[in-house]
């Protein structure tokens, strides 16, 4: 049964992309990092950060507590903690002398250690060598138009050389953002840390442009299928796009959005006889919802 659900979804994908004309948007979440280059969960991205710094005493679980597990208020408590090191640091190199300038905020120190290891994960990757090898050579040769992603690294780069990178705030100034062949990295990326989103002071700051951003992806959402991947949709801001998107393209919170589909990862076996559900719910906060594939 689930060979056959497979297979009806892959024709139903194909039929919305040839009705369409157009080339997909891939919306890529930090669940390929994880799969391909072993990358860090968000969680365990933290828990990484707190256990370099030596100046931090508590573990992770003390953060969380206090926080009530909202991961940006937990990297904007170790914040200080990081400067504070980085500047008892100051004389060594751990630290690049530029950035005690007083041109970056105080966050600088904890998202160039974030650049550090996920730069490191990655001049580890070996596509020869990768467990999913077959997978990746399969997903080299898609031709999306674009991608949008949450991600810091330079995974989807190396995947896609030829595609143009548009970082942080020049997806919503950059008027090429929306031609065919760019990764827009919305959160930012490691080859520019200042402009990570990471910090519950960063995600205020978004919120604020969030709504020229959607207004901005609109074109894309109207005219061309979009394929989530490697997203839970647990993430604020992309529940808040979505939230601005839907607006526009959904009739009603029943109204399955047909443009829209969502690749489920599970971590269990599938069996033979399992069939899911052809659409998903998607929360997204006051209420609201969305339907996609």
């Amino acid at each position: 049964m689930y060979k056959e659900y497979l297979e009806n979804a892959i024709s139903k994908l194909k039929i919305t992309l040839d009705d369409s004309g157009t080339r997909p948007i891939l919306f890529v979440g930090s669940g390929l990092s994880i799969r391909y280059i072993k990358g860090p969960s968000w969680v365990d991205l933290l828990k990484q950060l707190i256990e370099l710094n030596p100046n931090i005493s508590m573990p992770i679980g003390y953060y969380t507590q206090k926080t009530g597990n909202n991961y940006p208020l937990v990297a904007s408590a170790i914040v200080n903690e990081y400067q504070s090191y980085a500047w008892a640091q100051q004389q060594t190199d751990l630290y690049p002398d530029y950035l005690y300038s007083h041109e970056y905020s105080d966050s600088i120190y904890l998202k160039y250690r974030i650049k550090l290891i996920l730069e490191k994960l990655l001049s580890e990757f070996d596509l020869q060598t990768n467990p999913y090898k077959e997978e990746l050579e399969i997903f080299k040769t898609l031709k999306p138009h674009a991608i949008i992603t949450t991600n810091y690294d330079q995974f989807l780069e190396t995947i896609f050389p030829d595609f143009n990178v548009i970082v942080g705030q020049q997806v919503i100034k950059n008027r090429k953002a929306l031609n065919i062949g760019h990764i827009l990295k919305v959160h930012g990326c490691v080859s520019q840390p200042e402009e990570m989103i990471i910090s519950q002071e960063d995600y205020d700051e978004f919120k604020e442009k969030r709504k020229y951003l959607s207004a901005k992806l609109l074109t894309y959402f109207m005219e061309h299928p979009i394929v989530f991947i490697g997203y839970s949709i647990s993430d604020e801001n992309i529940q808040k796009i979505l939230s601005d998107i839907s607006e526009i393209v959904s009739e009603t919170d029943d109204t399955t959005v047909n443009n829209i589909w969502f690749i489920e990862w599970k971590k269990d076996t599938i069996l033979e006889d399992f069939t899911p559900p052809v659409d998903k719910v998607i929360p997204l906060g006051e209420g609201k919802s969305i339907r996609v594939n």
